[in-house]
């Protein structure tokens, strides 16, 4: 087993979208030390900062990580309405003991279509999706999203789990205090640029 220490390097990132400076000479090191939280105003590149860590996006600057698989849980997605919550989550490569304990958990219903699904639903089912692939990287951007409190509870645990497994966690919010009894790391990207 690999005892190494995950971590991210972002080095003199520069980002822009047309005349829109999001990043500029940015730096930053993360690791899986503690859950990493992303805290900052609408704005301010955090979900950026994740397309850019996934390759979803081009850059100038480096990325350099030794997290090999990652797992991603967007803020907005379209998802296919017309296809039941099991289907939907036998796409992905995920580990279905585990998909099946956090259904139960969660009380998603299997056979509805995710049509049928409420926001806080859909935002459990990504969750799931995103928790339940077995990776080194796991990012979730704004997943307390139309979340009830025991449904944050219930993430809370999963995400220490993971975290005692020595896995890398980055979450996107805007509250910190869902997470206080988790072990954080808080970076704000509010001063993440310089012109």
């Amino acid at each position: 087993m690999n005892t190494e220490l995950l971590t991210i390097k972002i080095e003199n990132i520069f980002k822009k979208y047309k005349k829109n400076i999001v990043f500029n000479k940015f730096n930053l090191e993360l690791d899986a030390s503690k859950i990493n939280l992303l805290i900052g105003y609408n704005g301010c590149g955090k979900s950026t900062l994740f397309k850019m860590i996934l390759k979803l996006i081009n850059y100038k600057g480096k990325i350099t990580t030794n997290c090999q698989i990652k797992s991603y849980c967007p803020d907005k997605v379209i998802l296919p309405e017309y296809i039941k919550v099991y289907d939907f989550l036998k796409l992905f490569d995920l580990d279905f003991k585990k998909v099946d304990c956090l259904i139960d958990k969660f009380q998603l219903d299997l056979n509805k279509q995710i049509k049928e699904l409420s926001k806080g639903m859909r935002q459990k089912l990504l969750i799931i999706q995103c928790l339940c692939k077995d990776a080194d990287l796991y990012l979730l951007d704004e997943p307390l999203s139309g979340l009830d409190q025991a449904s944050i509870e219930i993430l809370n645990k999963e995400l220490k789990k993971l975290h005692n497994k020595k896995k890398m966690i980055i979450v996107i919010s805007h509250s910190i205090s869902n997470f206080k009894n988790l072990n954080l790391n808080v970076v704000s990207l509010e001063d993440s640029y310089e012109i």
